[in-house]
């Protein structure tokens, strides 16, 4: 997760919507994709079905939302 931190800001500039892969020992961005599944079929391709990888998708992080304890229940 450190890796795509890292790059996310320069990943949002160009390549924001699409799928980054990353893996390796140490972890490294291997590469950006259209999709997810393109993605995750090039991480099998280069390391194989018994070693981790992740895809993420290149968005904006999101902000935590914050909710009261006084919610009261709506009913059904």
């Amino acid at each position: 997760m450190d890796v795509f931190q890292a790059e996310l800001p320069g990943l949002l500039a160009s390549k924001k919507g699409q799928f980054a892969l990353i893996g390796g020992h140490p972890p490294a961005l291997l590469g950006v994709f259209t999709s997810a599944q393109i993605a995750i079929e090039d991480g099998y391709e280069r390391l194989g079905k018994h070693v981790g990888f992740l895809v993420r998708q290149i968005m904006e992080p999101e902000s935590p939302k914050h909710f009261s304890r006084k919610v009261r229940p709506q009913p059904l």
